[in-house]
């Protein structure tokens, strides 16, 4: 690891797809109290969950967690308004058919943003058309997890030059 003194030097970005979303906003969080400067998150169909369901095991018991609902505790949504409060910037994405991802989730995020694009914060929002969950080419059996090339490679292409230019 980086020693205390030169922690406050550093410009860290974290990256994070679905799950990795909630996962990345909680790092940030973390990072950001051990000193760490915490300069962008890129979050692509980001997941959100209630704090109760942070705590299970993957499988079943978390299942059941997310079925009780309780987005509203949701430690990523409450983290993501603070990060961006505080001078982070974040791109936030979305594909045109996800899944695994509920609209109240999705609703969620762009509330939180929405929220804070009102005090001028900067938030990079994009869409992606034409694309699943994990940029699985749409109308594909899922099984055979298909990606569409052009849109993942222009994905990556606005992910790199929001994380090199903005």
């Amino acid at each position: 690891m980086v020693e205390q003194g030169e922690a406050d030097k550093l410009n860290l970005s974290i990256v994070g797809n679905s799950m990795g979303g909630h996962i990345a906003i909680r790092v940030a969080e973390r990072l950001q109290a051990e000193g760490f400067g915490m300069k962008k998150l890129v979050l692509t169909s980001p997941a959100a969950y209630s704090s109760n369901a942070e705590n299970k095991h993957f499988g079943p018991e978390f299942s059941a967690a997310l079925r009780e609902g309780g987005l509203e505790t949701s430690p990523a949504l409450s983290g993501l308004q603070r990060f961006i409060e505080g001078g982070g910037q974040v791109m936030l994405s979305w594909v045109e058919s996800d899944r695994p991802i509920p609209q109240a989730v999705k609703d969620a995020y762009d509330s939180v943003v929405g929220s804070t694009l009102q005090s001028g914060e900067l938030v990079n929002m994009q869409s992606y058309l034409g694309v699943e969950h994990n940029f699985r080419a749409m109308g594909t059996d899922p099984k055979d997890n298909i990606v569409n090339p052009l849109v993942r490679d222009h994905g990556m292409d606005q992910m790199a030059e929001f994380l090199v230019n903005s």
